[in-house]
């Protein structure tokens, strides 16, 4: 049985620490209406990588499968997720499929690929975004893998031919040892819970 804090191909994390701030102020020039401009309060959350779907860029701690560090890294998180961008790094429930999938499930971190509209697809371990190769200086060639798919094969099977509006592909930079949505699907714009915004990396000694 696996365990799902130690879940060793996908990005599973733990919440550790978190606060919150926000400000209000109000605009009354003369002759005008006065109106209220509320700063919605954003959230800045610690999670802690436990796995190895994102390495390098983020380090879980040896002796775990795939990991490179002594020490695992964190990440601060904004929440909630701004609208996400191509290649931003973010935090995710993952849907429910990832615990038949990968042994666990939960919170995930791992790197937005897909956007809605998308044509996706995998030739031989390169990513390909309507029909043009996608450039990822973040995946190392020691951690890519050589797999061959398209949208077609992404849970359920034979469901898409785009991306759909509100639907996000999900990718771990270390393609070997990545669960993610090759296996598990898209996720929803509502499972976002933030973006990865600052890495913490322990010292060693």
């Amino acid at each position: 049985m696996v365990s799902i804090w130690v879940a060793l191909t996908a990005a599973f994390i733990l919440t550790v620490a978190g606060c919150a701030g926000g400000n209000e102020k109000s605009t009354n020039a003369p002759g005008s209406v006065p109106v209220k401009t509320v700063t919605i309060p954003t959230v800045t959350t610690r999670y802690a990588i436990r796995s190895s779907s994102m390495e390098p860029m983020l380090h879980c701690a040896k002796p775990n499968q795939g990991c490179e560090a002594q020490r695992r890294d964190g990440v601060i998180t904004e929440e909630p997720a701004p609208e996400p961008r191509r290649a931003d790094i973010v935090v995710f429930q993952t849907p429910g499929l990832a615990l038949r999938e990968c042994g666990a499930f939960g919170k995930f971190v791992e790197r937005v690929i897909g956007l809605p509209g998308d044509r996706w697809e995998l030739r031989a371990g390169f990513v390909y975004i309507n029909g043009k190769r996608l450039d990822e200086p973040y995946v190392k060639p020691a951690h890519r893998d050589h797999q061959t798919l398209g949208l077609s094969d992404v849970p359920p099977p034979h469901t898409y031919k785009r991306i759909p509006a509100a639907y996000y592909l999900m990718m771990g930079d270390n393609r070997n040892s990545s669960c993610d949505s090759r296996r598990w699907g898209l996720v929803p714009r509502g499972n976002l819970i933030g973006k990865v915004v600052e890495i913490v990396r322990p010292t060693t000694g």
